[in-house]
This record gives C-alpha cells, sequence and structure tokens, in this order.
C-alpha cells in the first residue's frame, strides 16, 4: 500500500473551528486537542482518583475470557497498577463482523497515538471501549461487502452486548456463499465463524474479534457493563436522578455552542439514564411518585430507586451524555479518539465533567482513509483531477470536465444574456409607455428565460453523450469512493479489501489523529 494523496478532512463547522483552536470555541474544551493538551492531561495524571485496582481485576477477568488475548494483553493491564500509566481510548457500537471500515481506523488511531506518545517517555496504553449497553440494533446489524448487503435478523430487545449469537446462522450461509470462491478468505472465514459461535454473546464475540486483529499491538478491549465498574458510577447516577446536573449543564454548553452559530449533535433528557435489566433498557423519568421507566413496566419511589442504585448499580445505564463521564471514571484517560459526529457532542459536555468534577480528556479527530485500486488512480490521472475534486459537487465537477474538453453550452450562454439584457430593455420602454405591461414583459422574459435553460441542459446531456468514455472513467471513480452516496468508510466492511484484517497494519505508519486527514491509499 501507499499513500497517493492528503486531503483535508471534511468536518462539521463546529469540529473544524475546534481543531483549527479559533478564539470563539476556547470555552468549550479543557484541554486542547495538539502535544500541548496531551501534556498537560499527562501532567494532571496522579491526581487523577481512578480505581485501578478494580479496574485491572476486571480488565484481567475479561481478557482471560477471551481466547484470543495474549500474553502481552495481560502485561499491558498490568501496567495499569501504576499511577502514571494513562489510557487513550477509542469506542465503538458492536457491529457484526466488526462493521464499516472506520471500526479499525478508529483503533489505529489510539495505537498509533499511544505508541507516539509512548516513544516520548510517557507511558500509555491504547483502549476500545465497547458500546455493549447501546440497544440500536438495526446499526449493528449487517455489513456492506462485495456489493450486497448480509443482515443479520434477530428478535433480541434490550443491550446489544447481551445478545445471543444463535440466530447468526443465515447470515454465516450467506458470508460463505459470497466468498466461497475466494481461497484468500477461505481460513478467515473459518475463524470468523468461531468468534462468532453461537455459544457466545456479542460483547464476548467483538471482544474475541478485536482481541484477534489487534492484541498483538498491545490492545486493551473494555466491556464496561460490569457491576464492579458500575459501582464506581454510583454517586453520578444518585446525583443525576436527583439534581438532573447533566441536563443542566449540557443545556448550557448548548447556549455557548448556539451562540457561535453552530448546532447542536445531542439534545440531553431531563435524565439521562436508562434501567436495563434482562433484555430490556429503557429510561428513566420522574414521576409525582418518584420515578418510573418511560413505558410505566417500573415504578420506584425516591427511597425504592435509592436502594436500588447503592445494590444493583449494574441496572443503570449511562445514555450518550453520560457515559464519556462513566469513561473518564474508570479509566485513567488523557484522550479519546472519535468521529467528527462524537467530537460534536463531546463539546457540549464540559460543564458536565466540571460539575462533576472529573478531568475531561483531550478528543481528537480519528485517522481517515480511502482505499483504492491502481486502476482508479490511473483513471483520476487520465482526467487530470485529485481525488479531492471527487468530495466537491458531481454535476460541477462534471461541468468542468465537459468544458475541458470544449463543450458547447456557451452557445446559449452567450445568446441568453444579450436576450435578457434586450429584454430588459424592452420592459423599462414599455412600463413607461404603459406601467400595466412591465408585469406582461417580466413573465416573458421568465418563459424565455426557463425555455433557453431547459435548452441548456439538453446541449449538456449532448455533450455528454459524446465524451461517454470521459464519464465512464469519472463513474468508475465515484463508484470506488462512494458507496450507495456514501463515504467508502462509513459502509464497506474490510472483507471487501482483504482476505486477512491485519493487513489493515499497512495503514498504520500512515496514522496521525493530531492531523485531521483524509489519505488515499492504493492498495496495488
Amino acid at each position: 500500500m501507499n499513500q497517493v494523496e492528503t486531503i483535508a478532512a471534511k468536518l462539521p463547522p463546529l469540529v473544524d473551528a475546534y481543531i483549527k483552536q479559533e478564539t470563539e470555541t476556547s470555552e468549550l474544551y479543557d484541554k486542547s486537542p495538539d502535544q500541548t493538551g496531551l501534556d498537560k492531561a499527562c501532567s494532571e495524571l496522579t491526581n487523577r482518583s481512578v480505581n485501578r485496582n478494580i479496574l485491572v481485576k476486571v480488565l484481567i477477568e475479561q481478557a482471560k475470557n477471551s481466547s484470543f488475548s495474549n500474553e502481552q494483553t495481560l502485561k499491558q493491564i498490568d501496567l495499569l497498577l501504576n499511577n502514571d500509566v494513562a489510557t487513550v481510548t477509542t469506542g465503538h457500537q458492536l457491529c457484526i463482523y466488526g462493521g464499516p471500515m472506520f471500526f479499525f481506523y478508529k483503533i489505529l488511531s489510539v495505537i498509533s497515538l499511544s505508541q507516539k506518545l509512548n516513544a516520548q517517555g510517557k507511558k500509555v496504553v491504547p483502549v476500545f471501549w465497547m458500546a455493549s449497553e447501546d440497544h440500536d440494533f438495526e446499526e449493528i446489524n449487517h455489513i456492506y461487502t462485495q456489493g450486497k448487503k448480509l443482515q443479520w435478523t434477530s428478535t433480541h430487545k434490550g443491550p446489544v452486548g447481551r445478545m445471543a449469537l444463535n440466530d447468526l446462522i443465515e447470515f454465516k450461509v450467506q458470508l460463505k456463499e459470497l466468498f466461497q470462491d475466494l481461497y484468500s478468505h477461505k481460513e478467515t472465514i473459518e475463524i470468523l465463524d468461531r468468534i462468532f459461535s453461537s455459544e457466545k454473546n456479542l460483547s464476548q464475540s467483538i471482544r474475541d474479534f478485536a482481541y484477534w486483529i489487534f492484541a498483538d499491538h498491545g490492545l486493551v478491549v473494555i466491556d464496561a457493563d460490569d457491576a464492579r465498574l458500575k459501582a464506581l458510577l454510583i454517586p453520578v447516577i444518585q446525583k443525576e436522578l436527583f439534581d438532573s446536573f447533566s441536563s443542566r449543564a449540557v443545556r448550557e454548553q448548548t447556549e455557548k455552542i448556539e451562540s457561535l452559530g453552530h448546532t447542536s449533535q445531542v439534545t440531553p433528557r431531563d435524565i439521562n439514564l436508562f434501567w436495563s435489566k434482562s433484555g430490556y433498557r429503557e429510561r428513566i423519568v420522574k414521576t409525582e411518585k418518584g420515578f418510573a421507566t418511560v413505558d410505566l413496566e417500573h415504578t420506584w419511589t425516591n427511597d425504592e430507586i435509592k436502594r436500588s442504585v447503592e445494590q444493583t448499580p449494574e441496572y443503570f445505564s449511562p445514555n450518550v451524555i453520560l457515559r464519556p463521564l462513566y469513561q473518564e471514571i474508570i479509566l485513567p484517560n488523557i484522550a479519546y479518539i472519535g468521529g467528527p459526529g462524537e467530537t460534536s457532542y463531546w463539546l457540549q459536555l464540559k460543564k458536565v465533567f466540571e460539575d462533576a468534577m472529573v478531568p475531561m480528556p483531550v478528543v481528537l479527530i480519528r485517522d481517515m482513509f480511502l482505499l483504492v485500486e491502481s486502476l482508479t488512480v490511473k483513471k483520476v490521472d487520465q482526467l487530470n483531477i485529485k481525488f479531492s475534486d471527487i468530495f466537491q459537487n458531481r454535476d460541477e465537477l462534471i461541468k468542468i470536465l465537459l468544458r475541458r474538453k470544449g463543450t458547447h453550452e456557451h452557445i446559449i450562454e452567450s445568446r441568453q444574456s444579450m436576450l435578457e439584457k434586450e429584454f430588459a430593455a424592452m420592459s423599462h420602454e414599455l412600463s413607461e409607455f404603459d406601467p400595466s405591461l412591465e408585469e406582461s414583459s417580466k413573465a416573458e422574459l421568465k418563459r424565455l428565460s426557463n425555455k433557453l435553460n431547459n435548452l441548456k441542459r439538453k446541449v449538456i446531456r449532448a455533450d455528454k453523450r459524446q465524451n461517454e468514455v470521459l464519464l465512464s472513467r469519472l463513474d468508475h471513480v465515484y463508484d470506488q469512493c462512494f458507496y450507495d452516496g456514501a463515504p467508502q468508510e462509513r459502509m464497506l466492511n474490510w472483507l471487501s479489501f482483504w482476505g486477512h484484517p491485519k493487513q489493515v497494519f499497512e495503514l498504520l505508519p500512515m496514522c496521525n489523529p493530531l492531523k485531521a486527514e483524509l489519505k488515499v491509499v492504493c492498495l496495488d
């Protein structure tokens, strides 16, 4: 693989301003998204009140329950007992078979940053946070590969991490049929069968999947859906239930964001917690008598819910507002690496961290890649464009390319301008003669303009027909860069590119989450 082009990442305006550290965003974060911010986070590490003993105990138990972790995994976890060892974390939904490519790019980013910081003399462990408590099954139950969508059908409800995989058989059959003629994928498909075994739940399988690929590079995987870790969240759960602190904090931060002319990513609830138990996960709301789930299946008085928090904290699940806080309470984390959308909502959370008296990490943008074949690179060269041009408006790019070849809409455009000027002059003269004729002349001018514009579109279509080779090349490039109109990395599964996922490590030397860039990489 070789990198053929680097493109500045196209980010939401708020995130772009944050990454560029524009003055207006300075009140939205505690530590800058650069080396200075990382140095500051490291210097504050010894003041963190993370319960490292419980954290390490849970992580070791989870790692030992995976047949794909190794001795390096356990050594990495043991390092976290030391107060001068930090973590760099990313998180992702539990997408079946890894889901879209940016699952890999997130993990490569934390590994890359950890390596860079360790080379500076710091002590850092890369961590992957499994979103095991998420319940949006429709977002994680499919993959796109070989031009097809393979979908897992299940009737399971509640947190996806607890889903059994005994109904994954049809998905596996379709996958095997799709790759039955590709010898390069044979061994990989067999290993995936073991990883996504019907004897496991989804959390166990994704943990095995991550360790299978990344254990040799020191990654530690955490499933925070654990009673011992949830016990560390008890003060926050109580504060949220009885004070609704996160809602006020997010709204205050959101007002600052919107006053700068930006839009917010998430809207907080009055209580940002779910009740999660036995295949069930529903929002908790306040009632006249105390609390209830939003469907009224469960109700509590104030005293009852307080006892429940103290005795069974594992039944309380944070939503998108409180999940980052939970992460920073249980991990000695100095940086979180996510996508543009994640970064947007992290910028709404500064006051939440302040009110909970928990340090906020440096928030960075994950690495982004566009993987293309050498034939695609050749066609881009033949078109005399850059890959960055592909991310502009497609119709405008076609017009530019056709004009280079010599198009003919100018035949109409030059005369249209002249006719519109003459018509405007005639309209003025008529209005002086009889004001009632002004509106009629304007209407006729509009009709004429519409007819000329329609004619111009027909000329452009004729130009396209006469430039079929050019447009065919462009279509090929777009088909490589996008899938169903969406960026490649957000849709295609790794099986579309490699017979074995560890080939992804060829991208590692190109990673740098301190720069928000899209790297175009030629696969062959």
